[in-house]
């Protein structure tokens, strides 16, 4: 069974590596850099925010969260195609 996470330990954990985190403006949308968003007591989801966003930035986080052992599942939305990580901690 999983143990428990938070996403404020996900995302302390992503600014100790040096990733940004993205911060949003009404009118101009989001700034480029990860988001965090508690799912469950054992689940977090891990997004990239920001415009033009690619493949790329999502692939180095699941990288960085993968050696510092967290448990990673690469989804990808079905309405508007967006990625994301399912972070867990095995």
């Amino acid at each position: 069974m999983p143990q428990r996470l938070r996403h404020e330990d996900v995302a302390r954990d992503l600014r100790t590596m040096g990733h940004q985190a993205a911060e949003h403006d009404p009118e101009h949308g989001w700034s480029p850099g990860y988001r965090t968003v508690q799912v469950g007591p054992h689940h977090v989801l891990v997004y990239w925010e920001g415009p033009g966003t690619s493949d790329e930035p999502i692939k180095e986080l699941a990288a960085y969260l993968r050696m510092a052992g967290y448990g990673i599942t690469e989804r990808q939305q079905e309405r508007d195609a967006r990625r994301r990580l399912e972070i867990t901690r095995p």
